[in-house]
């Protein structure tokens, strides 16, 4: 679903592909995060990967999951200054080729610089 949503979200020109890759980035991380806990979980239990109980693991991954999102988020929303430049920087590439509004730019950059 998250990928669907990601893609979605890159259909907006400019803006869309800057928003459906964080949107991505923050499904990525949850996705990650689920994982590593279920295994966690199950190897600290004194479980091996021959052992593993399917049901059980896909079920502890979908409360993962969620919990995952949570921590992706605020992950990314603890950047340094330099990945606000770099995506300033994006975004003045996609203005000079035309594919966003000098309008929408100076929208973003507000925003983008609300987080320095």
């Amino acid at each position: 679903m998250a990928r669907i949503g990601a893609s979605a979200l890159k259909a907006i020109p400019g803006i869309g592909t800057l928003l459906g890759g964080i949107s991505m980035s923050i499904a990525s991380g949850a996705s990650t995060y689920a994982v590593g806990q279920v295994v966690k979980a199950h190897l600290s239990g004194g479980g091996t990967m021959t052992d593993l109980d399917v049901e059980a693991a896909r079920q502890k991954y979908a409360s993962e999951y969620e919990k995952g999102k949570t921590v992706a988020k605020e992950a990314s929303n603890n950047k340094e200054a330099g990945d606000v430049f770099e995506k300033l920087a994006k975004l003045g590439e996609l203005r000079d080729k035309g594919v966003i509004t000098e309008k929408d730019f100076e929208a973003k950059k507000a925003e983008l610089l609300k987080e320095v």
